[in-house]
């Protein structure tokens, strides 16, 4: 920002303090582990072979009792019912989670089976990394409940999960619609500024929205950027009328990035959610999506989840795709 009144003036909407979660992909795996300890893996076929509706998923929840859970979609194989055709004698009959971990060092693929009809090959590349990074996420390393590095440490040296943090996020409903002038004034006002980051506004200059946060405060969207099915926007706090010291939001993500624009955005009076939804691909079955509550003071991280790989699953809400962070409200 350019203008010295808004240099200083940035406000984070960032989440309460918490032990910064995992969102990491190795190779052909995927692994999120949220603020409360809880780790989601999702496993795919080979890259070239790659199929949307194949796909694993892999849920271990934090503390000492966690235990691996398996469950996934694949064309003609029933998941919940599947055997792996390479898992060696050792685990046979073993649950279908416990055999694809026992793979996961010396094995390249799984190929699932529920019947003698059809069989779907996964990619076990990256599996191993997953696990090492769960146990080091879970506190499991050297103990009895590790994934691939266990010990002689009792499972009740693994600690529990962390709480939920509690949000208050406050209604602005009853102060009615916002003022739109305040988006062409403060459009006016920052045009040098935002030229490169928000060309829509060189197009239409006050194209956005404006909604009333108290009698005084005004959250203010200002459209900036748009593609297929992704639409940029950015959001200042103004006082009043005074947009010469409108501080500009910069959200903050649970791994610790920041982002000046949310993508697909979207305000709920009734609640004061602020939510996004950065689609992959058109389809929407990739990204990133999550919201920021008002709290009377500011925006603050209520919900984030992520899956990166594009591969079919789910996206219609945010509980589809494993989460970064987590809140109660």
């Amino acid at each position: 920002m350019r203008p010295a009144a808004l240099a200083f003036a940035l406000l984070l909407a960032a989440p309460a303090a918490f032990a910064a979660p995992v969102g990491k992909t190795f190779k052909d795996w995927e692994l999120a582990c949220d603020n409360v300890g809880d780790c989601v893996a999702h496993g795919f076929q080979r890259y070239a072979e790659r199929r949307s509706e194949h796909w694993l998923r892999l849920d271990i929840k934090a503390g000492p009792d966690g235990r691996p859970q398996l469950s996934g979609q694949a064309e003609g194989v029933d998941v919940a019912r599947a055997r792996i055709l390479e898992a060696p004698a050792e685990l046979a009959g073993k649950p279908l989670a416990e055999q694809l971990i026992g793979l996961a060092r010396t094995g390249e693929t799984a190929t699932l089976a529920s019947d003698e009809t059809a069989k779907v090959v996964f990619s076990l590349a990256g599996l191993a990394a997953t696990l090492i990074a769960i146990d080091e996420a879970q506190g499991r390393i050297g103990t009895t409940t590790a994934l691939i590095r266990p010990g002689a440490r009792p499972a009740a040296a693994v600690p529990g999960p962390r709480p939920l943090p509690r949000l208050r996020g406050r209604s602005t409903e009853a102060f009615g619609a916002g003022d739109e002038a305040l988006a062409k004034a403060l459009a006016r006002r920052l045009k040098a500024a935002i030229s490169d980051e928000c060309p829509r506004q060189d197009r239409a200059e006050g194209a956005g929205a404006v909604y009333r946060l108290s009698r005084a405060t005004s959250l203010v969207e200002l459209y900036c950027d748009s593609g297929a099915y992704n639409f940029g926007s950015r959001f200042w706090l103004v006082e009043g009328r005074d947009v010469a010291r409108a501080k500009a939001l910069v959200f903050r993500s649970p791994t610790g990035e920041t982002m000046t624009q949310l993508i697909n955005p979207d305000y709920d009076a009734k609640t004061g959610e602020l939510s996004f939804f950065g689609k992959g691909r058109g389809v929407g079955d990739c990204g990133q999506k999550g919201a920021y509550v008002w709290t009377g003071r500011g925006f603050e991280l209520a919900q984030f989840a992520q899956l990166l790989t594009c591969n079919g699953v789910g996206g219609e809400e945010i509980g589809d795709w494993p989460a970064l962070f987590r809140s109660q409200q």
